[in-house]
């Protein structure tokens, strides 16, 4: 997947008696998949309970997932397989864990607020 690029240009000093250097460096943003309305609907619950940025993502279980959705766990099971391959997601243990944290590093889903705790 080729996406947009970012450029960065960075200007440093060598040493003493050196000239400036510029350097360029290219970061390549990949596109995130073609996704559904649902898929997304998926995505934004599944990774609902993100907290600050750069967080570990502990997503929210099949049927906590179907319950926000009003759909069947089954249907969110097929959603998931779905999403599994188009984020290339390999089998295996914390799947779902796997797909949440990666959505969220690509940027494709935002974290929600963190919300304030309260102490009495």
């Amino acid at each position: 997947m080729d996406g947009p690029s970012l450029r960065i240009e960075i200007t440093g000093e060598a040493g003493l008696g050196t000239a400036a250097r510029d350097w360029t460096a290219e970061l390549r943003v990949p596109d995130p998949p073609d996704l559904t309305r649902r898929e997304w609907d998926v995505l934004r619950a599944l990774s609902r309970p993100a907290g600050a940025p750069g967080a570990f993502v502990i997503p929210s279980s099949t049927r906590e997932v179907a319950e926000n959705l009003v759909v069947t766990e089954g249907a969110v099971k097929q959603h998931l397989l779905w999403l599994y391959r188009k984020f290339d997601i390999a089998p295996g243990p914390n799947r779902r864990g796997r797909l949440a944290n990666e959505v969220m590093r690509l940027g494709i889903v935002r974290p929600d607020a963190v919300e304030p705790a309260q102490y009495s």
